[in-house]
C-alpha cells in the first residue's frame, strides 16, 4: 500500500498551500535540488511567474495561499506532482542503466 500510495499526486479543484515560502510548498520536506524545482516549475508554466516574485522560490506564500490565484495554487500543486515524478523517475533511469 506504501508504494501505491507514493506513486500517486493529487491535484484538487480547490488547492489550499501552507503558510511558507514558493519552495516550501512544492518541497515540502526539503529533499530536491533547486534545479529540479525549476524544471518542475518549467513544466507548470509557473516558471516565470516565480521568477518574477521578490525572492523567487523563496518569496511567502500566505496561508491557504492566498497571496495566489487559486489557478496558480492548482499549478503549484501540480508542479509538487511533477517533481515527484520527474526525480523518481530519474531515479528509475539512473538504476536501469546500472543494471544494464
Amino acid at each position: 500500500m506504501l508504494v501505491v500510495r507514493s506513486a500517486i499526486s493529487i491535484v484538487p479543484q480547490s488547492p489550499d498551500l501552507f503558510e511558507g515560502t514558493v519552495r516550501e510548498n512544492i518541497d515540502p520536506v526539503g529533499e530536491h535540488q533547486d534545479a529540479d524545482i525549476w524544471v518542475a516549475l518549467e513544466q507548470a508554466h509557473l516558471r516565470e511567474f516565480v521568477e518574477g516574485l521578490p525572492g523567487g522560490l523563496d518569496a511567502p506564500v500566505r496561508e491557504g495561499g492566498s497571496s495566489l490565484s487559486a489557478g496558480q495554487r492548482q499549478l503549484v500543486c501540480f508542479a509538487r506532482a511533477l517533481l515527484r515524478k520527474v526525480c523518481h523517475n530519474l531515479g528509475f533511469a539512473l538504476r536501469f542503466r546500472e543494471v544494464n
